[in-house]
């Protein structure tokens, strides 16, 4: 099992806000599943 915790102290977030975390998916689990999504710059 994986887990992630992050320090959003002084960030102006929601509940519900996307958060997007840049990492290498070959330190991801293969059982983890991909969505891959297009920046601006890469459509």
């Amino acid at each position: 099992m994986n887990h992630v915790v992050l320090d959003i102290t002084n960030i102006n977030a929601q509940i519900g806000d996307k958060v997007l975390i840049p990492i290498s998916p070959l330190n991801v689990s293969s059982k983890v599943r991909r969505e891959y999504i297009l920046s601006e710059g890469n459509k």
